[in-house]
């Protein structure tokens, strides 16, 4: 029984890094309806404190949708479903950089910002709700605050599977295994 508890604890550890302070810098596109898998190009320049407050104001229309201002650099490609102009639903937002081992945040996303989720970096794990491509504020209860972060985990890994279909389905059978074995590392988080 200490090994789940470790495990968590673990994960509470890594949300109290640098990497718990996310904001928005805004991303991509892809063709409208169905899923999608698209990319963009980060802007030339940081967002400005506006810019921050208005979702998907980069990429083409048709599925365009927020990432976390961590990812001040490199492509972006949502790998998910897109709804009225916008990344929508359970999917992954990667992030590569030159040189960089890719970043993603696995979650859902709503009306193109995540809702709630879980960014993977080198330096481990960012979970729970978001708000404008921030993560939310904890929570003063710890109970709460730790039923949030199960369902951050919950829902990271439900998309990683997810995405894992959707590849599968596109003839990508090295991509499934790819997700498939994230969705397990994910759900593991929980344990």
């Amino acid at each position: 029984m200490s090994a789940p508890i470790s495990s968590f604890r673990r994960t509470l550890a890594r949300l109290a890094t640098p990497f718990a302070r996310l904001a928005v810098v805004s991303c991509v596109a892809c063709d409208p309806g169905g899923t999608k898998v698209s990319s963009a190009a980060p802007s030339a320049t940081p967002p400005t404190p506006a810019a921050a407050t208005t979702p998907a104001s980069e990429g083409q229309t048709g599925c365009r949708f927020q990432r976390p201002q961590l990812w001040t650099a490199g492509r972006t490609q949502w790998l998910g479903g897109c709804r009225q102009g916008f990344a929508d639903g359970s999917g992954v937002i990667v992030n590569t950089g030159e040189g960089a081992e890719p970043e993603r945040f696995y979650g859902r996303l709503e009306g193109g910002s995540p809702s709630i989720g879980v960014v993977h970096t080198a330096g481990g794990f960012v979970a729970g709700r978001w708000r404008n491509g921030s993560l939310g504020a904890a929570l003063p209860d710890d109970m709460a605050q730790r039923n949030v972060l199960i369902e951050a985990f919950r829902v990271a890994a439900d998309a990683a599977t997810a995405t894992s279909k959707l590849l599968l389905d596109k003839g990508d059978g090295a991509g499934s295994s790819f997700y498939s074995t994230q969705a397990r590392l994910l759900g593991d988080q929980m344990d």
